[in-house]
């Protein structure tokens, strides 16, 4: 799983850059573990996430998280046009630029202090787009020839597409180079300068920072020559094979970010297990490790389950304590975390029920119908509860964790009948 230290030593590590398509997710697609891991970075980590895209906003990249279940703020973005705006002003400070390339771009070097200008511009700048036709790159062509600088956000000469392999930036800004006879210089991955400016946007060294990325000549390469532990996952571009072509070696190679998050929740086994009963607040990352192994949200994917875990109520019960009352309405679903409770029917017990089990769902089914048993804690019990509209606009968007919760209650029934005719037959 690694190349050199334990995957110990690298957890340990307080500053963490990663990239996203391959990383994260691919398309529109979570991968496994990403949601404990961000969790993980948000609660303990100085954190950025980095794209070589530059066609995207932090805005756009924090709303496509957040459409996969994730939130992110905007502030933990860093993008190929955010730090070409940053070298540009250090450059030269509220300069001017012809650019070709989109919003994002456009926006970040407004944000330096940079104005447009087609006449006799500092800088000509060089992004992915789509609105690109031979007027501009004539336009572009001529300011070089007359002493404009050539800057491009960063090398890629394609990017995949569902189509197939697309041009990026590297491909677009070619046809000026080789006409205006000059090289341009880019900014992205795998320049460490791109590294460092993220690095200083944390406030982080090196030596305490991790890269992760799956791809050897962008991601590794920069982390690389960046003094940084680079991790590289293969859940994304590359393979074990593809490594051999290339004359350097991440410290770490994992199948993806979730042998971190693996790893993080053995180091943290007994922090979380502690957490549950001693009165503090559960986090996201935990409510949702608690949601996958309850009965109704086992196989609910974990993005999911990260929108609904802020609104769960924690709660702790004492001994005795009656929680559903039997012939009474009951507007929530309930899982335990720890403890235990006993359902019953007047003085027969029909069932005992233990941490990651479930109850009220019968009642919670009809907002006219009343509890069909009454629920008293065993023991201390600590609670989540998920309360009825909630409920229902979870089972009406996600199908499957309305058949899966048939499954269950199924079985649930055909347990009480048994049981309760075995105690009438007593």
């Amino acid at each position: 799983m690694t190349q050199g230290a334990a995957i110990e030593d690298l957890i340990g590590k307080g500053a963490w850059v990663s990239d996203m398509d391959g990383v994260l997710y691919h398309g529109n697609k979570l991968l496994p573990g990403v949601l404990q891991f961000v969790e993980w970075l948000k609660a303990e980590k100085k954190f950025l996430f980095l794209t070589n895209d530059s066609t995207r906003t932090p805005r756009e990249l924090s709303e496509k998280l957040l459409r996969l279940g994730i939130e992110v703020g905007e502030e933990n973005f860093f993008t190929s046009p955010m730090a070409t705006a940053m070298y540009l002003s250090q450059q030269k400070p509220n300069g001017s630029a012809f650019v070709i390339g989109e919003p994002g771009l456009i926006g970040a070097l407004y944000e330096a202090g940079y104005s447009m200008n087609d006449v006799n511009p500092d800088y000509v700048v060089v992004g992915r787009t789509t609105h690109y036709r031979y007027e501009i790159v004539e336009k572009a062509s001529q300011l070089v020839y007359k002493g404009a600088h050539l800057v491009m956000t960063n090398p890629d000469a394609f990017y995949p597409t569902e189509k197939g392999m697309s041009p990026s930036t590297g491909a677009l800004c070619s046809p000026i180079e080789i006409t205006s006879g000059k090289k341009a210089y880019y900014v992205g991955k795998p320049n460490p300068l791109m590294m460092k400016l993220a690095l200083s946007k944390i406030g982080a060294d090196s030596s305490d920072a991790v890269m992760i990325g799956d791809r050897m000549d962008t991601d590794i390469l920069v982390g690389l020559e960046a003094q940084m532990t680079t991790v590289l996952v293969l859940s994304g571009a590359m393979t074990r094979e593809d490594m051999e072509g290339y004359g350097f070696r991440p410290n770490y190679i994992l199948n993806g970010v979730c042998d971190i998050a693996d790893a993080v929740r053995g180091s943290h086994k007994e922090a979380r297990e502690a957490a549950y009963g001693d009165g503090k607040s559960l986090s996201v990352f935990e409510k949702v490790m608690f949601l996958k192994t309850t009965d109704f949200f086992s196989s609910t994917p974990e993005e999911l389950l990260a929108k609904i875990a802020p609104v769960l109520e924690e709660t702790e019960v004492e001994a005795g304590r009656k929680i559903i009352e039997h012939g009474q309405p009951n507007d929530s679903l309930y899982s335990i975390v720890d403890g235990k409770v006993r359902v019953h029917r007047g003085e027969h017990e029909i069932s005992q029920l233990q941490k990651s089990q479930s109850f009220g769902e019968m009642s919670i089914l009809d907002p006219d119908a009343t509890a069909s048993a009454t629920v008293t804690t065993a023991a201390p019990t600590r609670l989540v509860k998920l309360g009825r509209d909630t409920f229902f606009g979870l089972l009406k968007e996600n199908p499957d964790i309305a058949q899966n919760m048939l499954l269950v209650l199924s079985q649930r029934l055909r347990e009480t009948d048994d049981r309760l005719e075995k105690l009438a037959e007593a």
